[in-house]
């Protein structure tokens, strides 16, 4: 019948990571795109801290090249540990997919505590005690078993790639940095991270290769000098209704204080979400899309 051909949604991932309302979806691409001092390492610092406060991230690893010069910015302010720093070498996106995995092994390893000690809890009170004498002679752990991390949910991992550029990572065949990329939801099983990549050109020849811009998710750039750059982040991005001298005089605006950036969120929860000044200052386009409409 062709009534069985009705496309049905599939039921809630039992990866999805629910977020605040003001916060973008996740998992997230995220491209942070400014020049050399502009404030992005510093924002993004700030945007994972924030995060990983709210339990929207567990664990976040950070790929950079220039971690000891950035250490009060990655450390201090998001807390990222030594011990979760990884060179941006060739191996580094293999690194941080076994990393994934072993986060993923560790939450199968406790689910399956959980189950043990949920079917011990529903013995006879006989066996119970039993099994509680057995315990005492340390042959048994009954006690509940513990999470590490905030929410008793499967581990949300993040994975921010700052000063990358020229590094043995970002020289990679294009093929196999597009594939880490764009696959990120997928990794461990379905488990997946959320990325940030921290660039000093959004379209330069040494930066992210198209099918990854085409993906991304949430755009921050910083305040450029370059018309043509910001043409071209126009041309390829979904910015609904926005003629280019909108979008030129919307990005002015977001961009003319210091270190102030402009966030495109591609996929907002509410459409008025969609453009912000920094993170905590919503833009409405409608005011440049009435001054500068798109042409026929």
């Amino acid at each position: 019948m062709l009534s069985d051909l009705k496309i049905v949604p599939p039921k809630k991932s039992a990866f999805t990571i629910e977020t605040p309302d003001f916060l973008p979806k996740q998992h997230t691409l995220t491209c942070w795109s400014g020049k050399r001092g502009s404030g992005k390492s510093v924002a993004c610092a700030n945007f994972v801290a924030l995060c990983k406060k709210l339990g929207v991230y567990d664990r976040v690893y950070l790929i950079c090249g220039t971690y000891d010069s950035n250490r009060t910015i990655w450390q201090n302010i998001a807390g990222i540990d030594d011990d979760d720093v990884i060179l941006p070498t060739k191996h580094a996106m293999a690194e941080a997919i076994r990393r994934l995995e072993e986060e993923k092994k560790q939450w199968d390893i406790y689910l399956s505590q959980m189950k043990a000690f949920k079917s011990f809890n529903k013995l006879e009170k006989g066996e119970t005690n039993f099994f509680k004498h057995l315990a005492t002679r340390d042959t048994l752990d009954l006690s509940r078993p513990k999470w590490p991390y905030k929410k008793a949910v499967p581990p949300r991992c993040c994975v921010v790639l700052d000063d990358c550029m020229g590094e043995d990572l970002m020289v990679l065949p294009s093929a196999k940095l597009t594939r880490f990329l764009i696959a990120h939801r997928h990794w461990a099983g379905g488990l997946g991270l959320s990325v940030h990549m921290l660039l000093q050109s959004y379209c330069s020849r040494e930066s992210l290769p198209r099918p990854v811009r085409e993906q991304l998710t949430v755009l921050c750039l910083f305040a450029m000098s370059q018309q043509d750059q910001i043409k071209k982040v126009w041309s390829e991005a979904d910015l609904p209704g926005l003629s280019f001298d909108a979008f030129l005089l919307l990005f002015r605006t977001a961009t003319e204080e210091p270190h102030s950036f402009l966030m495109i969120d591609f996929s907002p929860k509410q459409e008025y979400q969609r453009y912000r000044i920094n993170m905590d200052q919503y833009l409405d386009p409608a005011p440049f899309i009435a001054r500068y409409p798109m042409k026929e």
